[in-house]
């Protein structure tokens, strides 16, 4: 139910898909939609959001973040564009730097998918 569980591992009631699995599902809706952007803002969802909670993220944050971000009740966004670099993630100049509160992020985006 949702293309939000593709990437769900099967013991949080997912359908744990291989990168090529989540390829053909991503390119079967593609030829099916009309709307390209929808197939980009869902492709940046899957793989620019919630790939990386599934690979880097502890057992407990994925437990805190992906029910909520896996059953589109959420919305993962995308920012990597800024002024200097465009797209270029190695001319990147945003940096976050630990504090008593958590963190502070310093940058500027252009561009923020799914925002």
């Amino acid at each position: 139910q949702g293309v939000g569980k593709w990437l769900l591992p099967k013991s949080m009631k997912g359908y744990d898909l291989n990168a090529l699995e989540l390829t053909a599902g991503i390119e079967s809706l593609a030829e099916h939609c009309e709307d390209s952007g929808l197939i980009f803002a869902l492709s940046a969802h899957l793989c620019a959001c919630i790939h990386p909670i599934r690979a880097f993220a502890s057992s407990e944050q994925q437990a805190q973040w992906l029910p909520k971000i896996t059953n589109e009740a959420w919305i993962g966004t995308h920012a990597i564009t800024e002024p200097q670099a465009g797209s270029d993630i190695y001319a990147m100049t945003t940096n976050a730097q630990k504090s008593e509160d958590g963190f502070v992020l310093n940058g500027h985006k252009d561009y923020i998918t799914n925002a």
